[in-house]
Formats: C-alpha cells, structure tokens, sequence
C-alpha cells in the first residue's frame, strides 16, 4: 500500500462530474447518441473513482513524534508505531491504500468531524470531555504527563514550578494536567479551577502557559528562554531530551492512547474488536518493543 494523494483524486471526481453535466446538457437539446454514451461513460468514470476513494483509509498521525509518527524531510516516508498500527488496519480492513496526512493537536477531533479524515492515531489521549465529540477505540498505549527542564534551572519537581512559565502544545491536556497536580499538592485553590471551560492561554494562577503549535514549538520555547519548562506526554519529551535537560520525577495524568473515530463511525467497532484481538495476542506489544516504547 502506498500514500495515497487525496488532493488529485478531488480534481479528478470534480472534472468527472464537470463532464456528465455537459454531456446532460447536450443530450437535452436532442436526441444525440453520442452525447448519451459519453454521458453515461463519464458516470461509471466517476463512480469508479468514488469507489476508490472509499478504498482509501486516511489517517492522521503525528509527524514530529519519534517511535510513534515521524516523517523523514528528506523522503517523505513515515515510520513509527502508530503508522505501523495505520497499515495494520487498512491491510485487515479490505482497503487497497492508506493516506497518511500530519496532523497538530488542535485539529484532530475536527478533521474527523468534517470527514477529512476516515481515523486518527496521534497520540491522541481519551478522556471524557473528548468522548463527548468522537469515539474512540480500546487504548493500544498508556503514557503520562511529564515536565522537561533545563539541568541548570533548579526546578526539581512540580512544586517548583510555581511561577514559572510553562510551555505546552495547543489542544493538548498536559496544562490540565498540571494544574490538578497543583491543586492537589495546595499551591492552587480547588475553587480557581473549572476544567469545563479551563483555557491555558488565559491562565494566570500559580503557573502561567505558552501555548504552542506543536511539539516542535514547545521545544523551541524552552531552548529559547520563552519558557521554564516543557510538559507534554513523556513519550513525546523523549523525543526532544537532551544532555542538557532532564525529565521531572513525577508522572502526572495517565494518558491512554487510541484510535480515534467520527462519532457514530462504521468503524469504530471494527477498529476496536481489531485493537482489543491485537491487545491479546500480543501483536501490540511486539510493535512497542520494535519501537523500544
């Protein structure tokens, strides 16, 4: 299976069905047997098009997460466990290709929404507020919450955050994450909290956030002194650590992974009774071992 291009097959069905319009209209101004056959031609040709789009399962993954989705600038190509998990499911699904698009935090639920795309596995984390707007398949991994700092900073835990700007992707819940902790631990007031309607961007109390495109975008932030630190899932610092910073001792908010869905898709049952057959014989495991996750 190959990368499909999504983009070409739009203009092919738009130039597809430009041209049964125009072979109906010429066929209503008399009775031209050509005229009918080239219409009835140009239908199948769509149809035939339209059917092999529906053979396409497009999936977003992630583009800048090594081990899980990551492209080479270079090639193009795509590696990681949650591109393995892609082909897995087009193979035994009865699709003839996958198209794998990159996708940000923010954009997830909405691509599906809007039927761009058919799933998404991009370390995309269950969570009730999230089930209410897509479904969601058995959990193929569980990461945590994680804070990297610079070695230098004298941050030595969560607490020391207090004050500190922190860096985080748009979207993404470790914001959340940290504020809970912080709750928890009595540096924030339970009453100053509404997870319901909590936005990172505006948030003053205790801790305040740089909200940030992308994984890549956080990184940068902390690299370049606009933040103190960097919280995202720990698979995703893994990813960005180096012999200058280091990873907080604490694991916050577990973070279960799985395969995102429309809400009401067809697939979704499909998806999940492969996930939890893929779960039990092993197959999962052995893709996180390749990966070394």
């Amino acid at each position: 299976m190959r990368v499909g291009t999504e983009k070409k097959l739009a203009r092919k069905l738009a130039a597809l069905l430009a041209l049964c319009m125009l072979c109906a209209t010429l066929a209503a101004c008399g009775p031209d047997p050509t005229a009918a056959v080239e219409a009835r031609e140009a239908e199948e040709a769509m149809q035939q098009a339209q059917e092999q789009a529906r053979m396409t399962l497009r999936v977003g993954v992630k583009s800048t997460v090594k081990s899980f989705g990551f492209q080479d600038v270079m090639t193009g190509e795509f590696s990681g466990l949650e591109v393995d998990i892609a082909y897995l499911l087009a193979q035994s699904m009865g699709y003839d290709s996958v198209e794998l698009m990159s996708v940000h935090a923010d954009e997830r639920a909405r691509l599906l929404e809007t039927g761009r795309l058919d799933c998404v596995i991009a370390t995309f984390t269950v969570t009730q507020m999230r089930e209410e707007t897509v479904d969601f398949s058995t959990p193929y991994y569980t990461d945590y919450t994680a804070v990297m700092v610079r070695a230098d900073s004298g941050i030595d835990g969560i607490a020391a955050l207090t004050g500190k700007k922190i860096a985080v992707q748009r979207g993404a819940t470790a914001a959340a994450a940290i504020v809970e902790e912080l709750i928890r631990q009595g540096a924030i007031p339970a009453e100053a909290y509404d997870a319901d309607n909590f936005d990172p961007a505006s948030w003053t109390e205790a801790v305040t956030f740089v909200v940030c495109a992308d994984a890549a975008a956080a990184d940068m932030a902390l690299r370049e002194g606009d933040a103190d630190a960097f919280s995202t899932d720990q698979s995703i610092l893994n990813s960005y650590l180096r012999a200058e910073d280091r990873l907080l001792p604490d694991h916050l908010m577990p973070q279960p992974y799985g395969v995102a869905t429309a809400e009401g898709s067809p697939l979704t049952a499909q998806i999940d009774a492969l996930m939890k057959g893929w779960q039990a014989d092993g197959t999962l495991e052995a893709l996180c071992a390749k990966y070394g996750i």
